[in-house]
C-alpha cells in the first residue's frame, strides 16, 4: 500500500522530465514506462491529456503539470502505474525519464508560490539540473480513482 507523504514515503524515485519540469516519481508506483498512442478528450479536466489504448486495456494518461494539449491522436511516453481498477489503467505522461534517485538526501520544502493546478507537487528540492518536484502519487490516485492506491 502506498504511505501517504507524511507517513514513511518511497525513498527511492524515477527522476522524470514533464512538460519540461523535473519530477520524482515514486518506484512503488512504477508498474511499466510505455509509448501509446492517446487521443484527446477537450472537455477533461486541465491535468487529463487523454485516452488510449495499451496492451488491449483502456489507459487514461495523466497530466502533472498541466499543459494544452492539441486536439487528435498523438504518441506519447508515459510511466503507467501499478494502480488499477477492473477496466482502467491511469498512465502519467512523460517527457523522458532521466535516472533512479535517491529522496532521503534532498532538502525539501514546500514550494513558495502554491499553484493549485499543481495539487500533486507539494514539495520541491534543489537538485542537479534545476528544482525537483516530487509527485505525490497516493493523493493522485486518491483524487482520480476514488479508492486507496495498492502497490504491486
Amino acid at each position: 500500500m502506498l504511505q501517504d507523504q507524511g507517513g514513511a514515503a518511497p525513498m527511492t524515485a524515477l527522476k522524470c522530465v514533464m512538460q519540461g519540469e523535473l519530477v520524482a516519481v515514486p518506484v512503488d508506483i512504477v508498474a511499466q514506462i510505455i509509448e501509446y498512442e492517446v487521443g484527446s478528450l477537450p472537455l477533461a479536466r486541465a491535468w487529463v491529456g487523454g485516452i488510449g489504448m495499451f496492451e488491449g486495456r483502456v489507459v487514461l494518461s495523466l497530466r502533472p503539470v498541466s499543459a494544452q494539449v492539441a486536439p487528435g491522436a498523438r504518441a506519447t511516453k508515459a510511466i503507467l502505474l501499478a494502480h488499477e481498477t477492473s477496466t482502467l489503467r491511469w498512465a502519467v505522461e512523460v517527457d523522458s525519464v532521466l535516472e533512479l534517485v535517491s529522496l532521503e538526501s534532498l532538502a525539501w520544502h514546500q514550494p513558495r508560490v502554491v499553484d493549485l493546478s499543481r495539487r500533486w507537487l507539494p514539495e520541491e528540492a534543489p537538485a542537479e539540473g534545476g528544482t525537483l518536484l516530487r509527485l505525490d502519487a497516493a493523493a493522485m490516485l486518491r483524487e482520480i480513482g476514488g479508492a486507496e492506491a495498492s502497490s504491486r
